[in-house]
């Protein structure tokens, strides 16, 4: 039920504000605040209702008589169905109440605060607390292909250079991408992709233009100058690709900005490069049939953090290739294979630390729950025995992290 702008004037006020947002963002489902509930509308309510089997109603008519559609679901359970449509490869836009409904006259502002995609998702709900969730974009230029991995849930960005197409499906093998933005290339790069990476969604875009002017500007994110300087150190196409994901980011988050990130140039010559073949019949991180149980991650996995089994994901599926590196990592394990008692004491101490990653930028950008803010407040306090806890907790981490 598309509606033109000629026609806004033949619905009430609320349903002309619903058509304006959803006129912004006509890819997205758009889950509209009204009181307690996210209402959907028109062809999102028709298509929403099937996919989650959710009550399809109506409301009202308009001045042609004809039934609006209408399905809603309640906002404080709304990020179980959102888990459920990003899974379905759906995005979703939230449009917010932006003032107290009990002080406004008339008709409540609204706007759209944030789109979620499978890539851009911060809820803790819709997350694997074990696995990284990248969006990826990925450029073809004319020598080589530039590729930058954003992990928004945890505020960091991965860029790399790649020689070819194969490298680049290796690098995608490792990173197991929700998301793929990819520019320039052939159809049939294109299906390979779709083929290899069934899970991931694939959006094949045009030709960026402009991109460099405007990478100085989306450097602001980065507090480090010596980030922004490796970042000007880049390759022209691996640049873009940076700029191509923070762009993405930034269109999709327009009132929950993140401000900060951390950034790595990953240099593919340390690793061993394992292509989506030999990462799926090796069943590194999950089995044949696409479960974790069973896979090498699920035997070796023992640790005791969110954060720390992240890292040991990302370990396991980039074998170390330099022999000096290899050496330094086993000498770290061999110290608490020695130490039993100092071993269990830090297992004991490391399991009570949550999600810090995820917790700090769900604070930063707004979403989340009462108890993410009491943390946030805990952690920024200058009390200074709130900040040994902190910096006692930031080396335990730290620990675990080389011995993962």
């Amino acid at each position: 039920m598309a509606v033109s702008n000629n026609e806004h004037s033949r619905h009430t006020p609320v349903m002309q504000q619903y058509f304006r947002c959803k006129a912004e963002y006509p890819d997205a489902v758009l889950f509209f605040r009204l009181g307690d509930f996210y209402e959907m509308f028109c062809d999102d309510a028709e298509r929403v209702s099937k996919l989650l089997d959710i009550t399809l109603t109506s409301r009202g008519k308009d001045k042609q008589g004809q039934t609006i559609p209408m399905a809603g679901v309640p906002h404080h359970a709304a990020s179980s169905y959102i888990a459920k449509l990003l899974q379905m490869g759906e995005s979703v836009a939230l449009c917010e109440q932006m003032a107290d409904p009990t002080s406004i006259k008339g008709v409540v502002p609204r706007e759209v605060v944030r789109v979620i995609t499978p890539g851009l998702i911060l809820e803790e709900d819709a997350l694997d607390a074990k696995a990284e969730n990248f969006l990826v974009a990925l450029i073809e230029g004319s020598e080589h292909w530039g590729l930058c991995a954003l992990e928004a849930s945890t505020a960091r960005l991965v860029a790399t250079q790649l020689l070819d197409s194969a490298q680049a499906l290796v690098e995608l093998a490792r990173l197991s991408p929700s998301e793929i933005l990819l520019f320039e290339a052939t159809a049939n790069f294109a299906n390979t992709i779709k083929r290899s990476f069934p899970n991931a969604v694939l959006r094949t875009l045009d030709a960026m233009t402009s991109l460099s002017g405007e990478l100085t500007e989306d450097l602001s994110c980065f507090a480090e100058q010596d980030t922004k300087r490796q970042i000007a150190e880049l390759d022209s196409t691996v640049q873009l690709a940076v700029y191509a994901a923070l762009n993405h980011a930034r269109k999709h988050q327009p009132k929950q900005q993140l401000t900060r990130y951390t950034f790595e140039r990953r240099d593919n010559g340390r690793y061993m490069q394992l292509d989506p073949t030999a990462v799926r019949n090796l069943e590194l991180v999950c089995t044949l049939e696409g479960e974790r149980r069973g896979s090498l991650l699920h035997l070796l996995d023992q640790t005791q953090t969110a954060m720390g089994a992240r890292l040991f994901r990302r370990r396991l599926v980039n074998p170390l290739s330099e022999l000096s590196e290899i050496e330094k990592r086993h000498n770290e394990v061999e110290v608490f294979i020695d130490l039993a008692p100092l071993r269990e004491r830090l297992r004991r101490e490391l399991k009570a630390i949550s999600d810090l990653e995820r917790v700090m930028t769900r604070i930063e950008t707004g979403v989340g729950d009462r108890a993410n803010s009491e943390l946030f407040a805990t952690v920024s306090s200058p009390q200074r025995g709130c900040l040994r806890s902190s910096a006692r907790q930031h080396r335990l981490i730290q620990r675990e992290q080389s011995c993962a």
